[in-house]
């Protein structure tokens, strides 16, 4: 066998030699690449190189007066200061305003505001000791000037509280921001004071929607209910405080008030249920709701009252949570039926308690299987929480037991529709050109010009590549040569199950001079979420150099096949962990070597832009590489074991480009046939890019450098795309 030369070595020490690449790729890396565009963007370049590339790890009523704004003192200081025009009138107005000498500070605030007009502090400390000297016409204007310069809401605070108080209420809550809460319950209060009812209770009823949880406000508007004469309305938002929540004494006594003025007021010889149901009849909502719940505070155990109650809350006020609450509270009175427990399936769904209608629903088919509805409201239980299959196979259920159930057929239809835009969403038809740029310290180098289109009909699909690729490096003959030919690709996709489990068989044919036609093929099979993991398997046949990453290889028509699986899984929002191995051969005629690499990674998502996943790879070949008359014909380690720290930025730029970076340096055990034992060797590699998006259309670029294994070995690889989606 030929002897291998030894390579040409420099005099510098390697720990020298890559210490210096080391800091100055840092700061070419931060200076010009600190993030790259998100993984969708990022151009697959059919690269495996050998050991080198780590794995990349594929949410009562007191109105407050208005408080001067004084402004803070300066500090205490031994030096002489000479006192600037603020500070001098601040000196000035502050003791006579804590003294209530208002009067006197108005020719000092007109003096200062003539000289100082945008002083918004000083007008606003003006218009208070307006205020306090009972001249809120000067002090409004004030208010209302400063508002037409700039929104301020402690502004439109004070000039709400100034109208409010000469009894313009309409405006004054015009004026009121919907969120100051402080503001509006002071108006609501004063309403009530000035006996305007319905405004207060219009008020008060837009404190709750935004404070529900306030229970002071319920029961300031149950009173404003009772003087407005609807008492029954003020009993019935008592009687609906949360069952986990202690009732004041406060609102226990107005609550029992409101009782006894409601039994006062109904007709002799009706009982408090007979009247409820007049009032429902009646269709008088709010009465009915008072009388039902007042039935059930003096008949608590009787469960036809309670059957009732569901009934109204369900169909009549359509309050879907309290109904299934009742509902519950009946169950523990005495068994349901069959329907009933089926009723309560139902308001589970419809509130989104998903795993009590699943179980009630499992249960409720397995007593009865030929009830169609059951499977329907069991189809629609999965469709809701993402099962296209389980969800298919309750509709179909249902519709072989009634071909004429509508909602089967609509719910089956929906999982349709929803796997054809899931599928559309992942294969993301488009066409344009993409370019590939590859080199490495070995004298190889990689072009490639290509053009991809991505077809899609319902589940289907088909993308076509086809272009132009250029190789050169160190051929047999020791010397360098290049190569360039065409290739063509047609790769067919299928979805199936519902676009659970995805198919695909590529083939096609590339050309070069020195290894003629040389067919590719791939079969693939991917299951998106296989119980919470994605999986994927694939089979891969072709030319050898793009693992190989030698021109020589090339010449020699070196031929690759491998399998490869991979795995992800999520642990949480912040975890996820991902694996894969590869068996491969390179062989070609009399010569044939067993490939075998495995890697795997474990991601933490520090926050939303920052990533660190740790990364481990280990590859190994059987046997040594066949050699040239100057060469290997590739890399062939007996063992290399690969660790690092993964540190990755992703995030938008702006409102359409996108970038992130990746940076792993790391270590790695290099056993390399030409050399006793083994070593370890610095790793370094990174990736940057950017991404466009426009309407429809893509633009995206990476960059990436890597050096390590033996011999300070390095390789730049670069690629462009543009897309345009349709």
């Amino acid at each position: 066998m030929p002897t291998i030369p030894a390579r040409k070595l420099s005099r510098a020490p390697y720990w020298l030699r890559f210490s210096l690449i080391l800091l100055s790729l840092g700061g070419i890396t931060s200076a010009f690449v600190l993030v790259v565009l998100p993984r969708r963007f990022v151009l697959q370049a059919g690269l495996v190189e050998s050991g080198v590339t780590f794995p990349t790890h594929e949410p009562p009523f007191d109105p407050p007066q208005p408080r001067p704004v004084i402004r803070p003192q300066s500090p205490v200081t031994l030096e002489t200061v000479e006192l600037g025009p603020a500070e001098s009138f601040w000196n000035d107005i502050v003791p006579l305003m804590d003294a209530g000498l208002y009067e006197a500070t108005f020719p000092l605030f007109r003096e200062y505001l003539s000289h100082y007009p945008e002083d918004t502090t000083a007008w606003q400390e003006y218009a208070v000791a307006l205020i306090r000297s009972g001249r809120n016409d000067e002090a409004e204007q004030i208010y209302r000037t400063l508002l037409a310069r700039a929104e301020d809401p402690s502004i439109k605070r004070e000039l709400a509280r100034l109208i409010r108080d000469r009894g313009e209420f309409d405006e004054s809550i015009a004026q009121a921001e919907p969120d100051d809460l402080d503001l509006l319950h002071e108006l609501a209060q004063t309403l009530v004071w000035a006996e305007a009812y319905q405004l207060a209770i219009g008020e008060y009823r837009r404190l709750l929607d935004r404070a529900p949880d306030n229970h002071g406000y319920r029961v300031e508007l149950a009173q404003a209910l009772y003087w407005d004469d609807l008492p029954v309305q003020g009993y019935a938002l008592l009687s609906d405080f949360p069952p986990d929540v202690p009732e004041s004494t406060e609102a226990a006594s107005l609550r029992a008030f409101l009782d006894s003025v409601i039994h006062a007021s109904m007709p002799p010889g009706l009982t408090t249920l007979e009247q409820a149901r007049r009032a429902v009849a009646n269709e008088n909502s709010a009465r009915a709701h008072a009388l039902y719940r007042r039935a059930l505070q003096t008949d608590h155990d009787n469960p036809d009252v309670w059957l009732e109650w569901v009934d109204f809350l369900q169909f009549h006020e359509e309050d879907l949570p309290a109904a299934r609450a009742a509902l519950r509270q009946l169950a523990q009175l005495r068994s349901l039926t069959w329907e009933e427990r089926y009723r309560r399936a139902q308001l589970d769904v419809w509130t989104g308690n998903d795993d009590e209608a699943r179980l009630a629903l499992q249960q409720l088919v397995v007593e009865d299987p030929t009830n169609d509805q059951v499977w329907t409201l069991l189809g629609d239980l999965y469709f809701w929480q993402g099962s296209h299959i389980a969800a298919a196979d309750a509709y179909q259920r249902a519709l072989k037991l009634s071909p004429t159930n509508t909602e089967a057929a609509a719910g089956l239809e929906a999982v349709k529709q929803q796997t054809v835009a899931l599928v559309a969403a992942r294969e993301d038809p488009n066409a344009g050109p993409r370019f590939l740029y590859f080199e490495d310290s070995d004298d190889f180098s990689r072009i490639d010009l290509t053009v991809e289109a991505t077809i899609l009909r319902s589940t289907t699909g088909a993308v076509v590549r086809g272009g132009f690729r250029k190789l050169e490096g160190t051929g047999l003959s020791g010397l360098r040569d290049s190569d360039a030919g065409p290739f063509l690709e047609l790769e067919v996709v299928q979805w199936w199950r519902f676009g659970t489990v995805r198919t695909s068989l590529k083939a096609g044919v590339e050309q070069l001079d020195a290894a003629g036609r040389v067919p590719v093929i791939e079969a693939r099979l991917e299951v998106p979420n296989a119980g919470g993991t994605a999986l994927t398997a694939l089979y891969s046949h072709g030319s050898a150099f793009s693992q190989t990453l030698t021109y020589e290889s090339v010449e020699a028509s070196l031929l690759s096949d491998y399998g490869e699986l991979s795995a992800f899984r999520k642990l949480g929002d912040k975890w996820s962990i991902s694996g894969n191995g590869t068996v491969g051969s390179l062989h070609a005629t009399g010569t044939s070597n067993l490939r075998i690499s495995a890697a795997a990674s474990t991601r933490y998502q520090l926050s939303s832009v920052w990533s660190a996943t740790l990364v481990s790879q280990l590859l190994t070949f059987a046997d040594a590489a066949p050699t040239s008359p100057t060469r290997r014909l590739y890399w062939d380690p007996r063992m290399f074991w690969a660790n690092g720290i993964q540190v990755e930025l992703r995030t938008p730029l702006a409102t359409r480009w996108e970038i992130y970076a990746r940076v792993t340096p790391g270590i790695a055990l290099d056993d390399e046939r030409d050399t006793p034992g083994a070593e370890w060797v610095p790793q370094l590699g990174t990736v940057a890019g950017f991404g466009f998006q426009k309407q429809r259309v893509l633009i995206a670029g990476d960059l990436a450098y890597s050096r390590g294994r033996e011999g300070g070995y390095s390789s730049f690889g670069a690629t462009l795309m543009l897309a345009i989606r349709y």
